[in-house]
This record gives structure tokens, C-alpha cells and sequence, in this order.
């Protein structure tokens, strides 16, 4: 409706005579206003597609090492800042590189894909899966205290889990979990290891 009452205004003000003039420049005018807005919404679905096609593993659907920074980053801040807690699950498929050499690697690939899947089952819906490399996988768990991250933990495979500290920097919680991941397998696999 503004858009009618500024084409007449501005026919007003340049003291246009002809109907005829003034509708055509107004069907004009809500034309180009329509286009405007279907060609914003087009470029917006665009660009979210190409954000989701950035941040995913395209092989497992989880998300991929770009958002991990970012994302650990903001947890250890909330911690540090507000003091709400997070935990790292680190996962490695046990015996994975034996999947790939007897029975290949399209067996392999679709193993990392049914078990990406079953860990997205598994979590909640704020939790996040990356995988963090090869047949690694690492699920941030945010707002969650350490018993409660071991308690899902007990549920997967090979696992690290690191609490959040006051002192934790991003790559300190890092290298703890990973720490602990190779204790589990060092441990006889398909066991989890933790520390708060």
C-alpha cells in the first residue's frame, strides 16, 4: 500500500496527468518490488545451502573440521565467562583400517557413514558430531557435566571423554581427549576412558 501511495505522491508532484501513466508506473514499480523480494529469497536459499555443503562431511553427513574451532572455541568462553559446562567425546572406529583392507574401501566408507548415523541417533539434538579425521569422530556436548557425558560415552566405542576446566584452552581440551581416546585403546579397545 505505501508503494501505491508514494507512485501517486510522486505522479502528484510531477503534476502527471494521465491515469494510464500512473497505473502502468505503479504495476511497474510493484513488479520490480516482487522480483526484488523472490530473487532475495532464491540467493538466501542459495547461500544456506552453500554454508550447509561447506560446514558437512559429505560422506557422513556430520559436520566437518571448519565449524570445530569456532564452535570449541564459544564453549570454553561460555565456561570461562558464565561457567557452563561442556564435554568432548572423542571416538575412533576400533580396528577400522582392517574394515578397509579386506573387504575395501567403499565397504569402509559405507561403515563411517551407518556409524555416523547411529551416533546422531544416540545424541541430542544440541549436541554436535564432526568428524574430526579418517575414522575419527568427536561430539560436543555442550551443557553437560562429566557423569553425564561418560553415561553416553558408555554407549559408543573407543572413547576419550575430557570434561571442560577453568584452566582448558581450546587445544588443551583437545589434547586431553585425545590423550584419554588412546589410553581406551591402549586399555583393549571398545572402552571408554575419562577424566574430570
Amino acid at each position: 500500500m505505501s508503494t501505491l501511495y508514494a507512485c501517486i505522491s510522486l505522479v502528484s508532484a510531477l503534476q502527471v496527468e494521465s491515469v494510464e501513466l500512473v497505473l502502468r508506473f505503479s504495476v511497474a514499480t510493484f513488479d520490480c518490488i516482487i522480483f526484488a523480494a523472490i530473487f532475495a529469497h532464491i540467493i538466501n536459499k542459495q547461500r544456506q545451502a552453500l554454508v550447509h555443503l561447506a560446514n558437512t562431511d559429505e560422506l557422513t553427513g556430520a559436520l566437518n573440521r571448519k565449524p570445530l574451532k569456532t564452535k570449541l572455541e564459544l564453549s570454553v568462553y561460555e565456561y570461562q565467562q558464565q561457567q557452563i559446562p561442556a564435554s568432548l567425546l572423542l571416538i575412533d572406529i576400533d580396528f577400522f583400517k582392517m574394515v578397509n583392507d579386506n573387504f575395501g574401501h567403499i565397504m569402509g566408507d559405507q561403515l563411517l557413514n551407518k556409524f555416523s548415523q547411529h551416533i546422531q541417533k544416540k545424541i541430542r539434538k544440541d549436541d554436535l558430531l564432526f568428524r574430526f579425521g579418517g575414522e575419527e569422530f568427536l561430539i560436543l556436548l555442550p551443557n553437560t557435566q562429566f557423569e553425564s557425558a561418560a553415561i553416553v560415552a558408555e554407549d559408543l566405542c573407543s572413547i576419550g571423554v575430557a570434561d571442560l576446566r577453568q584452566a582448558d584452552t581450546l587445544d588443551t581440551w583437545l589434547k586431553t581427549c585425545d590423550n584419554l581416546l588412546y589410553t581406551a585403546k591402549n586399555a583393549g579397545r571398545n572402552c571408554v576412558v575419562a577424566c574430570a
